[in-house]
């Protein structure tokens, strides 16, 4: 696979670049419409996004939230002038420089502080409008953008993939299932996800993943009510282990998706900001 491809779709210019080695590896995608950038991509991959950002009219950027693969270079984006913005509840946390995991530092490297600005509503940009939608499924300050004039849904690190058998420590499934609820209200056309790329039908891949949580939730419930613990719900549903599971030292596991259905929270909710 190639590590470094451009292109163009419906006037939103696109990048994927790819970051790890082999099995390891994963793409990420940065998404520029009329002059608004869609995240900055990770500090590791700085060299090989470098071309591609000077090459393009930015005027500004929006991040989906504040995880260091998708704002990794707005310290050089923000120190060229540009206005970064990002949800209120991270613009802290954006001001100091990440102290990240060994093996996340390995894949998207740290990220050095920036000030950004707040951005509490909507976006007026090159006559359309961003809005954002509150989306912390994830982690706390995710947001999706929606541009009504065009039915475009960016979604950050809500849709990624369909199914998934493992999620950060951070994230909450039952409200990931809310998120995916809320952001079906809109009339999508295409959905632009920051590892998956284009979804030209986005819905029904939203959809779909809503469809597979949803299942997972009533099957892992059920276990549950039986008297089944954790763990052994956890081994019938996701028999196996992801070998991210071990490289991040669980801080990825399928025992966060059976724990945040049971409680209703994530592992880790909230951080504390970096000092």
């Amino acid at each position: 696979m190639s590590k470094f491809k451009t292109g163009e779709y419906e006037n939103v210019k696109w990048v994927r670049a790819v970051a790890g080695w082999g099995k390891l590896s994963i793409k990420v995608f940065l998404y520029l419409v009329d002059e608004v950038l869609v995240d900055t991509g990770p500090a590791r991959l700085a060299r090989v996004l470098d071309p591609f950002l000077k090459r393009q009219h930015i005027k500004k950027v929006v991040l989906t939230h504040y995880h260091e693969d998708h704002c990794g270079n707005a310290p050089y984006l923000s120190g060229k002038g540009l206005p970064v913005y990002v949800n209120p509840l991270s613009v802290k946390r954006c001001k100091t420089k990440t102290r990240l995991p060994f093996y996340r530092n390995v894949f998207w490297g740290n990220r050095g502080p920036f000030f950004p600005h707040s951005l509490r509503g909507e976006l007026k940009a090159g006559g359309l409008t961003w809005k954002p939608v509150a989306t912390p499924g994830h982690v706390f300050d995710h947001r999706a953008f929606y541009i009504p004039e065009k039915g475009f849904l960016f979604t950050g690190d809500l849709l990624v993939t369909p199914r998934p058998r493992i999620i950060l420590n951070t994230e909450s499934t039952p409200q990931i299932i809310e998120d995916l609820k809320k952001v079906m209200e809109y009339d999508i056309s295409t959905v632009f996800c920051g590892h998956a790329g284009i979804v030209k039908n986005g819905r029904k891949l939203l959809q779909k993943k809503l469809d597979y949580l949803q299942d997972l939730q009533e099957k892992i419930i059920n276990l549950h009510q039986k008297g089944c613990s954790m763990g052994e719900i956890n081994r019938k549903v996701f028999p196996g282990t992801d070998p991210l599971e071990y490289i991040s030292c669980r801080e990825w596991s399928s025992e966060h998706i059976v724990r945040s259905l049971i409680t209703g929270k994530a592992r880790v909710k909230n951080p504390k900001p970096q000092t």
